[in-house]
């Protein structure tokens, strides 16, 4: 014999539609004022019940609900938390209460009353890819000037006489400084390394550490 939780049972007394007429009904009469100014600005009209009250309601039956936020949680505990609602989605929430209730600012409010649900934000499933987070790429505290460089082209630009594109050289760690050359972006691994030698190379020496994008003009000939 298997046992079931009682939680797992819907609970009669609160999905009952007379107990939360009554508590309409009961919060209305507080914000009587309220509902008397909302008759002629919303089109409500004060209705008899089946359980004999009065409850105001709209053209196609929506209880009116005041700005009570008790009540307002008492809904969402029947339509959203209780589990034989499943704590549907938002828009669906709102789809339902709709149908039998009218308050304003009804879809702000579920919507913000959604985000902050904490079992609908443990099961929501994410349709956008996480991106992997960024790894620094540590840099020894002792190193040299243009020690650890990086290299890169920045193509697609306007034709300057022979040159579109620029080649990035910039010390990593040491002093940032950068070195921007205007080339075409024809130039070879074998040009790369000819500009480094006449630009870097002759003031700072081999660096023990190239860092690239992999493009192929880095790799094809010095990979």
């Amino acid at each position: 014999m298997t046992v079931l939780n009682t939680k797992m049972f819907a609970n009669v007394s609160l999905l009952e539609s007379n107990a939360t007429t009554m508590l309409i009904q009961q919060s209305q009469h507080h914000n009587h004022l309220l509902m008397k100014q909302w008759q002629e600005e919303y089109h409500t009209s004060h209705v008899r019940d089946p359980d004999g009250g009065f409850t105001y309601r709209r053209d196609i039956g929506e209880a009116v609900i005041p700005p009570d936020v008790d009540l307002k949680q008492h809904l969402m505990d029947i339509h959203h938390n209780h589990p034989t609602a499943g704590h549907p989605g938002q828009d669906e929430t709102i789809k339902v209460l709709r149908q039998q209730y009218f308050w304003l600012g009804l879809a702000k409010w579920i919507e913000e009353y959604v985000q902050g649900c904490a079992t609908c934000q443990e099961s929501k499933i994410r349709t956008h890819q996480t991106k992997a987070p960024l790894y620094k790429i540590p840099v020894p505290s002792d190193t040299k000037p243009f020690e650890q460089v990086t290299m890169d082209l920045i193509t697609g630009l306007p034709q300057i006489g022979k040159h579109n594109t620029i080649l990035t050289i910039v010390d990593h760690g040491c002093s940032c400084a950068a070195i921007f050359l205007l080339v075409s972006d024809t130039i070879t691994g074998v040009g790369i390394a000819a500009l480094y030698m006449d630009y870097v190379y002759r003031w700072f020496g081999l660096p023990t550490k190239i860092i690239s994008d992999w493009d192929p003009r880095f790799t094809s000939h010095f990979g």
